[in-house]
């Protein structure tokens, strides 16, 4: 069998730096799944004009160390080696490069690659990072390699409006190396699917793909996201506070509620997530001292079983985005058999099917009317929601990654079903 390589890259940018996104918590899943893969295995990380590489032993280490999530302030040393990165950052990666096996410059990474695996390698790369030209090229001229590639979503490119230029710009470049280099292509919905490969085919060629769900293990019944929810009224939304979340709907609907109703009765809001880029109108709002924040509290560091009794007590989750590539968080609260109310866009759809209740992103009136209801209605009991739970059935990361290894440790050929016309090399 041939080694893997998993290029981990953004998880380590991302370590230390508060709560894991989504993407980052896909890549630490990864990382968690290799190391008990039975084949050799590798782990990529991109360092200031350089590459380190860890082998098991190495990974199980760093993995071990990002779960326990305790990273001390740089050395002098680390910050006279990198002194633009962020204390947490050159921490990790100082214990990344002492971790390392190989090490070896930009320029040197073919020929180390090339002697490390000479029978081949299958390369991947689950975090949108590191997708650089150098770098698959680097893999591409190893006899007998593979490029595995999973694509979120390609939001810079279709919904432009939502990233910095310099982002859609980066991402179009990347998408580019990806039509060109990538042997098999892994999406995580059939929505994201189609889009890219829209993409791809202007490009002159679409790889192989599969589309591998997400995977989101069920809560045993005794976890703390199974807690009764709390006497008052509460509702939560997830994940990073960016313009296409459209966390301003919400605010302007509690605005509303306080302006509509009694104190006691005005549900309360939490508003779980880092704070991103281009918000600033909500951020205002947020840092506004306004009475509207008496209902409405911001949670920027919340640990992953933090965040899980939030969301547990919570009466529901509401999630207004205007597009999403999976969404993690609503999938998260269907597996606990927490209401989710959510925007009326064709993935969430896909992936949660009838669950949900869908209202238009657009449509304050809507979103107003659902959430005055959820608040007047009774609250609900742990075994209603055990009971709501086992009414969904989502992919777990078994069947995510039973599914991806058996589509990317295959060798396809043009009469292989996966092989599509879109996927023939030009």
């Amino acid at each position: 069998m041939k080694p893997l390589l998993l290029d981990i890259s953004r998880l380590v940018s991302r370590v230390g730096r508060g709560p894991l996104t989504g993407i980052d918590r896909v890549e630490l899943a990864y990382l968690k799944r290799f190391l008990t893969r039975p084949e050799e295995v590798w782990f990529l990380c991109r360092m200031p004009r350089s590459h380190a590489l860890l082998d098991r032993e190495g990974g199980q280490i760093l993995f071990n160390e990002i779960n326990a999530d305790k990273w001390h302030s740089s050395s002098i040393l680390e910050r006279l080696i990198l002194p633009r990165m962020a204390a947490e950052t050159r921490t990790v990666m100082a214990r990344v490069w002492r971790l390392a096996t190989w090490r070896c410059r930009d320029s040197r990474l073919r020929p180390c690659l090339s002697r490390l695996f000479p029978r081949g390698v299958r390369y991947f790369n689950v975090g949108h990072s590191n997708l650089r030209a150098a770098v698959l090229r680097a893999v591409k001229v190893v006899e007998n390699s593979e490029i595995n590639v999973l694509i979120h979503d390609i939001i810079p490119i279709s919904y432009p409006e939502f990233s910095r230029l310099e982002v859609t710009g980066r991402f179009q470049t990347a998408l580019r190396l990806v039509s060109e280099l990538a042997d098999r292509v892994i999406y995580i919905s059939a929505e994201t699917r189609a889009q890219a490969e829209a993409v791809f085919a202007d490009f002159g060629r679409a790889p192989p793909g599969l589309v591998c769900h997400l995977g989101v293990d069920r809560p045993s019944r005794s976890a703390q996201i199974y807690e009764k929810p709390a006497e008052k009224p509460n509702f939560v939304i997830i994940g990073t506070i960016e313009p296409r979340k459209n966390h301003a709907l919400l605010l302007s609907l509690w605005q509303e509620f306080k302006q509509s109703l009694p104190f006691g009765q005005v549900p309360h809001l939490h508003v779980i997530g880092r704070r991103g880029w281009g918000n600033e109108s909500v951020f205002n709002i947020l840092d506004s001292g306004d009475k509207v924040m008496e209902h409405v509290t911001e949670h920027n560091g919340l640990s992953d079983s933090e965040m899980q009794v939030r969301l547990g007590q919570s009466w529901g989750l509401l999630s207004p985005s205007f597009t999403e590539g999976f969404g993690l968080p609503p999938v998260e609260a269907a597996h606990a058999g927490v209401p989710v109310i959510c925007s009326d866009i064709p993935v969430y759809h896909e992936i949660l099917g009838d669950y949900p209740a869908y209202l238009n992103q657009y449509n304050n009136l809507e979103w107003d009317r659902e959430i005055r209801a959820r608040a007047m209605g009774p609250r609900e009991t742990v075994a209603e929601r055990q009971k709501r739970a086992d009414t969904i059935q989502l992919s777990s990361w078994d069947q995510h990654f039973d599914h991806m290894f058996r589509f990317t440790c295959q060798r396809l050929s043009p009469t292989d079903p996966e092989y599509t016309r879109k996927g023939r090399r030009s």
